[in-house]
């Protein structure tokens, strides 16, 4: 078991509301198992090989069909999310949303407040999960999240996306980013049919 969110005495009300959530979710296999609290935090279940990004920093050798497994994988958990009313602002790269939120410049959708949550701002960051799950680092890799925030934000407001020529997915990845996905299983649908 893990404990994922320790107790802190002004941390009381998010562990509940994360208590909650996890009770409303799961089970769903691309979901982390809640096991229950303790004295320490909140236990989940664990994931094996750590979180997807640790796995893919350590292993730059997996398969492209394996990777868009993940991906896959992944829009299936936020889709999964979304069909019970919940938001995710972002994934931390696992593809069994552990509930641990990215939330930066990389994976926030321009002109949208650090915590501005809704279908559309879900849908960017998942663009940007998957472009990490596909390529193995972040969009605009060369800039950094906090001291060009403003660099990057301008290049995905402006549609200077990266280059997504060379990525299996690049073209659900671009929609993702240009706001042409209404629902998350549309984004799900599209993986799906090259998997097929």
């Amino acid at each position: 078991m893990l404990i994922v969110q320790p107790y802190y005495p002004d941390g009381v009300s998010r562990i509940l509301a994360t208590e909650k959530i996890y009770a409303h979710l799961c089970p769903n296999p691309r979901i982390l198992e809640y096991k229950g609290k303790t004295e320490q935090g909140i236990l989940l279940q664990l994931a094996t090989n750590g979180s997807l990004a640790k796995y893919l920093q350590q292993d730059s050798l997996v398969s492209a069909t394996t990777r868009q497994k993940w991906a896959l994988q992944t829009a299936e958990a936020v889709a999964y999310i979304h069909k019970q009313h919940g938001r995710v602002l972002g994934l931390d790269g696992s593809v069994q949303v552990d509930g641990g939120v990215c939330e930066n410049a990389k994976s926030r959708m321009p002109g949208k407040a650090d915590d501005e949550a809704g279908t559309e701002t879900d849908i960017f960051a998942l663009g940007s999960t998957i472009y990490y799950i596909m390529q193995g680092y972040e969009p605009f890799p060369e800039l950094d999240t906090f001291e060009d925030e403003v660099v990057i934000q301008t290049r995905f407001a402006l549609h200077e996306f990266p280059v997504l020529d060379n990525l299996l997915v690049g073209r659900i990845v671009h929609r993702c980013w240009s706001g042409a996905y209404a629902a998350v299983e549309e984004v799900v649908r599209d993986l799906r049919a090259l998997s097929t």
